[in-house]
């Protein structure tokens, strides 16, 4: 009778255990969750994910903007507006928010608020040019005469930025990062990555669990371009990237996947272009990368390369920063 007992009671434990809420997820799990489910456009995972940091943080942008994208996109504009409103009164996420709404607006049709929230978007900085001419949401706007005035102020603004510059002189702190090729007789060729060491700060976040790169792009380091030297040939899955000079950024491509951009050095210096002017470029290759956690937060970037002991061509490019990891395999291709 007491074993038969206790076993009633310890199933009783069992069940009363499995019917308690989940622990609560801490704010990097909830992040983790945004990521992966932005990633394979999960909006409704989005959305709980973005609910979740708001609840402990009603100040989060970045998490408003990305509850406000995800209803945008399961075409809950309604709901969305009163996300982008949110974002739109926080600091770092504003601009993002005034152009959220006026692509609601241009939905609905009423041109005078859109273009209204265009410019107060404009005037919060970082518009993209080619996604103002080409973002579906704003068709309606396409017509009407104050769309062309808009895309001439964005460019006159985009002139003005890189001509109003005054000359300065600095010495700055680089990195470097090598993978050599080596054998008793030689070498075969190297690979040299060479980066500014940006330290790590709270808004960088939207860059790894938002939308703030979505099509746009960022230097991937601070001061001079984030450069890539190589004497190889470098495959990254299906792509090659032929030996020469390169200028790295990060990315965020449509479907969400976080990618670097090797862009040719020379296509930069024919349009005297500096690093601070990264987002407004649109050529060279972008390599999707793997997004994931650290168990430690990386406080300034870090670049590395990570051989494979076992197949000498291959290795894979690492770069941590705050609580992220990026990752690439490639291989190299000798003679080529």
């Amino acid at each position: 009778m007491r074993a038969a007992l206790l076993a009633c009671v310890s199933v009783l434990t069992v069940a009363i255990a499995l019917a308690q809420d989940p622990p609560a997820r801490s704010e990097n799990e909830l992040r983790a969750d945004l990521v992966n489910a932005l990633t394979s456009e999960r909006w409704d995972d989005v959305i709980d994910a973005a609910r979740g940091l708001i609840a402990r943080n009603e100040r989060d942008g970045q998490a408003w903007v990305n509850l406000g994208y995800a209803l945008h996109a399961l075409g809950r504009v309604d709901e969305a507006l009163e996300a982008h409103r949110k974002a739109a009164q926080l600091p770092g996420v504003a601009g993002i928010g005034a152009y959220n709404i006026a692509c609601v607006y241009a939905l609905r049709g009423d041109p005078d608020q859109a273009f209204a929230w265009l410019r107060k978007a404009m005037a919060a900085g970082g518009m993209d040019l080619r996604r103002v001419r080409e973002d579906p949401d704003l068709k309606s706007l396409h017509a009407d005469p104050r769309f062309k005035e808009f895309l001439a102020d964005l460019v006159r603004d985009a002139v003005h930025e890189a001509s109003s510059q005054r000359a300065t002189a600095s010495v700055a702190d680089r990195r470097e990062a090598r993978l050599v090729f080596s054998s008793a007789t030689g070498s075969a060729g190297q690979i040299a990555l060479d980066w500014g060491p940006v330290a790590w700060k709270p808004e960088f976040e939207a860059h790894f669990t938002g939308q703030s790169l979505t099509e746009r792009r960022w230097r991937f380091g601070k001061d001079f371009w984030t450069t890539w030297d190589s004497s190889l040939m470098v495959v990254f899955g299906d792509q090659k990237l032929p030996a020469g000079h390169y200028y790295v950024m990060l990315t965020r491509q449509p479907k969400g996947a976080l990618a670097l951009v090797f862009m040719e050095a020379s296509i930069a210096r024919d349009m005297r272009l500096d690093a601070m002017l990264a987002h407004t470029t649109r050529a060279g290759m972008e390599v999707p990368v793997t997004h994931d956690g650290t168990t430690t937060s990386q406080e300034q970037l870090e670049l590395k390369f990570v051989p494979d002991p076992d197949q000498p061509t291959h290795a894979r490019l690492e770069a941590t920063f705050g609580g992220h990891r990026l990752s690439v395999p490639f291989t190299v291709e000798f003679g080529a």
